[in-house]
C-alpha cells in the first residue's frame, strides 16, 4: 500500500483537530529554528506506548504510513510547520497532533474505534 492509500484508509479514523481547542494542553514544539525533536519525541513517548505508529500527514496529496516508533520523529520534523500532522496507536486509543502552527497535544480517545484491519 503506497503512502497516499495509507492516508485514504486510515484518516477518518482520526478526529478533527483544532489548536483553539481548549480542551487539550497544547504545547510549543518550535525551538526557534525549526522542530525540537526532544519535545516531539516525549509527546510521543507519553501518549503512545504501541510499537508502530500510525501518523497521517495532511499535505496535498495526504500521506500516511505504519512506522516503527523509532522512525516516526524523524518524519514528524521533515513536515513540521508544512502540515498538520497526526500520529496513534493502530487502535487509535492514544491520539497526538501536530498543528502546522508548531504546537502539539496528545490524549487517550474513548473506546469507540477498531484499529487498522
Amino acid at each position: 500500500m503506497n503512502p497516499t492509500e495509507m492516508y485514504e484508509k486510515v484518516v477518518l479514523n482520526f478526529p478533527g483537530m483544532w489548536p483553539q481547542n481548549s480542551n487539550h494542553n497544547w504545547i510549543s514544539l518550535y525551538d526557534g529554528l525549526g522542530a525540537n525533536i526532544e519535545r516531539i519525541s516525549h509527546l510521543l513517548s507519553k501518549h503512545i506506548h504501541s510499537e508502530e505508529v500510525v501518523v497521517v500527514i495532511h499535505a496535498e496529496p495526504g500521506i500516511g504510513f505504519l512506522l516503527p516508533k523509532n522512525e516516526v520523529v524523524n518524519l514528524i520534523a521533515n513536515y513540521f510547520l508544512k502540515a498538520d500532522i497526526q500520529a496513534s496507536d493502530p487502535e487509535f486509543n492514544c491520539i497526538v497532533d501536530i498543528s502546522k502552527i508548531g504546537v502539539g497535544t496528545g490524549w487517550k480517545q474513548p473506546e469507540l474505534k477498531k484499529g487498522i484491519s
